[in-house]
């Protein structure tokens, strides 16, 4: 997507070019004299009004929910033809219709567009974080008409600064802009990211130069685009604009917020009152701002003042931030790479497929849909009636690879503990199995280690500059923002990681490039261990929705939705079965398709009964297990049961483990349980009877934090 933003933005600015000298030429034939600094207010109007016109049309044939240039990301060399052909022709005709039609009055009707624009785009982005191109078409053509009405309207000139004055403007406006871009650009990013180094997959160095960079970019551009487009009054009232916004985002990330779940971007609720309040807070404040700066010149140095301390608080904050932290022991370093991913033994194979968020209900639909569709599925015994233990992967990971169940004095200290009391993975080390675990190493524990060959210390990541800057100014949004306008910056911790490039680094939330691989490179049979146990970690159903039934990547997430996921997920593992029987090793292997968790369980406070219920999907294969149709367990199981399952298939004494799947009676009476554990809460339910039945289902606890 880049090369094509790049491509587009460089031809509207050629255009842009073009058409100020047909208008240039224009007006010193009818005598007008011309500024230096009107060819680059004329540019600019051009230039947004090419934005328009293409944006307009993107619309029209069904691309309004994006931005332009999302709908341009997979643009091809016909797209850039047809359109720039048309856009050639346009920027010929545009300013001689302008110039023919307004006359006298064309540049003031340039200029006051300029000015709607400037401001109006502005605060689109403040409380939408984008622009769709349906947006910006009818934005832009009520602007359209405004500019036109006041142009005829409007008797005074427009007095804009020159020379002398303009430079003066530029220090001027330094300070509200200086520390907006600080704020949101630098600090809020850096203390995020001090504050939770483990998160981060991208080393501190190139992530503040990054944020550095964005921050010297956005400051220039806002900076530039005000002192040029804006008349000295307009100038005037953006700079107390800009402060009255500075001055309640710092206020509300001290002071307004309260309690907020920073790195995840799980939306918080808040009451009608309190976003009415809080809305209500920041116009009177903001009002009164500006009120008393236009009635009093001299109160902006006040302003500035105030400006420079918020500056220097974050600056002094920063620096004891960077000097308390230990970015030594950062999490960049290492990780699981995708080595042996690709590999199978002689022997024994050991394949767990884990497909995040991969609720069984989604798949019996799936399955009574499209019947044919699950054929390549029929040596597999399905459990539909399995309950996982934890409703978050961060601890479904550590319960899949441990088998350690919950209890509530463990609390949310579980991975650590779970990791302390199972020997699984080192016990499959002494079976003699090549260990692979290709999963987010924040997952394991670091006793894990050393038995896993895809785990390595000498990973090395850089930071995306442009995936840094546009996140973190994300999250800083949502944190300095009304509670009105934080949904619009809700972000996912996949955006976290993809801050971070590191190649050959195994990826969650991005299940293409293992799909790439295993098309390109394939299965292959290696010598240097006796036996494999792979435990691929993928994104599964898990939203938001990148991928297509058919295997294709939809970057803007809009052309796909779950149903489509889940079938591009399984036709991976479709890919990796067939490869395996090309190779002979699929009788003999052992293979289970799992989730670390179904879809989320709705809960409602101060009720004993769930709306929704949860289970992951649960299929196995054991060695030389055929059949010509899928068989259905409706037996009352446990995912911990999966692991005296694997250690029966390793040749291990499953007993000590528990249970295996298939020794679980369908009549069996047990209660089973299900926890959630996030940030400030535990919620434990317990499930007695069918689980697929939500009347099965009961909230046993609930504690939060205050």
């Amino acid at each position: 997507m880049e090369n094509n933003v790049v491509v587009i933005l460089l031809y509207f600015v050629l255009l842009a070019v073009f058409s100020t000298g047909i208008w240039l030429m224009a007006e010193r034939k009818a005598g007008r004299p011309f500024p230096a600094m009107q060819w680059v207010r004329t540019g600019i109007f051009f230039f947004h009004s090419f934005y328009f016109i293409v944006s307009a049309v993107k619309y029209v044939i069904g691309n309004g929910e994006d931005t332009l240039l999302e709908s341009f990301w997979d643009m091809g060399f016909q797209t850039l033809v047809h359109y720039g052909v048309a856009l050639a022709a346009i920027a010929v005709i545009v300013p001689l219709a302008v110039r023919l039609i307004l006359q006298e009055r064309s540049v003031k009707y340039s200029n006051l567009l300029n000015h709607y624009l400037f401001f109006g785009v502005f605060l689109l982005i403040l409380c939408n974080g984008k622009i769709t191109n349906r947006t910006f078409t009818w934005f832009y053509a009520v602007g359209i008409l405004a500019s036109l009405v006041t142009a005829i309207i409007y008797k005074k000139d427009m007095v804009f600064a020159g020379g002398r004055e303009c430079r003066k403007n530029v220090f001027d406006v330094l300070p509200m802009v200086g520390s907006w871009i600080i704020m949101n650009g630098i600090f809020l990013p850096s203390e995020l990211y001090l504050s939770n180094v483990d998160e981060f997959n991208n080393p501190f160095h190139g992530f503040f130069l990054s944020l550095v960079l964005g921050a010297v970019l956005i400051g220039i551009i806002v900076t530039a685009l005000a002192v040029v487009m804006l008349t000295v009054r307009s100038l005037v009232f953006f700079k107390l604009l800009l402060f009255g916004i500075v001055l309640m985002s710092y206020l509300q990330y001290i002071i307004f917020n309260g309690k907020l779940d920073l790195l995840d971007g799980n939306e918080q609720q808040w009451s009608g009152t309190s976003g009415v309040v809080n809305a209500c807070l920041w116009l009177i404040i903001i009002a009164a701002v500006i009120f008393a700066g236009i009635k009093k010149r001299k109160i902006i140095r006040f302003y500035n003042g105030i400006c420079l301390y918020i500056c220097l608080i974050q600056v002094i904050t920063l620096g004891f931030l960077c000097i308390t932290t230990d970015l030594d022991s950062s999490p960049y370093r290492a990780g699981f790479t995708d080595a042996h991913s690709l590999e199978v033994s002689n022997g024994k194979n050991i394949i767990v497929f884990v497909l995040d968020n991969f609720d069984n209900q989604w798949f019996q639909e799936l399955k009574a849909e499209n019947e044919p569709f699950v054929e390549p599925l029929n040596d597999f015994c399905c459990y539909d009636n399995v309950t996982s233990q934890f409703a978050h992967t961060s601890t479904a990971i550590p319960y899949l690879l441990t088998g350690v169940a919950w209890d509530e004095e463990m609390g949310d200290g579980y991975p650590d503990i779970a990791y302390e009391n199972s020997s699984f993975l080192h016990d499959m080390k002494a079976y003699g199995f090549d260990l692979g675990i290709y999963t987010h190493g924040g997952y394991l524990a670091e006793k894990e280690y050393a038995d896993i060959f895809n785990y390595s210390e000498k990973v090395r990541r850089k930071s995306n500059v442009r995936n840094t800057i546009s996140t973190m100014w994300k999250c800083s949004m949502y944190k300095t923002l009304p509670f009105s306008l934080k949904s619009a910056y809700m972000y996912y911790t996949d955006e976290i990681k993809e801050m971070a490039e590191t190649q050959g680094l195994w990826d969650i939330d991005n299940d293409f490039p293992f799909y790439e691989n295993l098309v390109s490179e394939k299965l292959s049979v290696s010598s240097a261990y006796e036996n494999a146990f792979r435990f691929y970690h993928m994104r599964g159903a898990h939203a938001p929705y990148y991928m297509s039934a058919d295997l294709k990547y939809d970057e803007s997430g809009r052309e796909v939705n779950r149903e489509d996921q889940e079938q591009g997920c399984l036709r991976i593992v479709y890919e990796y079965l067939e490869q395996l029987k090309a190779l002979g090793l699929y009788d003999s292997a052992t293979i289970i398709i799992t989730a670390d968790h179904g879809n989320g369980v709705t809960y409602n406070s101060g009720e004993s009964q769930p709306k929704t219920t949860s289970m992951p999907i649960l299929l196995v294969k054991e060695a030389f297990q055929r059949s010509d149709e899928m068989q259905m367990n409706h037996a009352p199981v446990i995912q911990g049961e999966i692991l005296p399952t694997i250690i029966r298939a390793a040749g291990g004494n499953p007993a000590e483990y528990g249970m295996c799947l298939d020794e679980v009676s369908i009549n069996e009476k047990r209660e089973r349980s299900y926890v959630s554990i996030y940030k400030n809460y535990i919620i434990q339910y317990i499930i007695n009877g069918d689980a697929n039945d939500i009347n099965s289902w009961k909230i046993k606890k609930a504690d939060f934090e205050e």
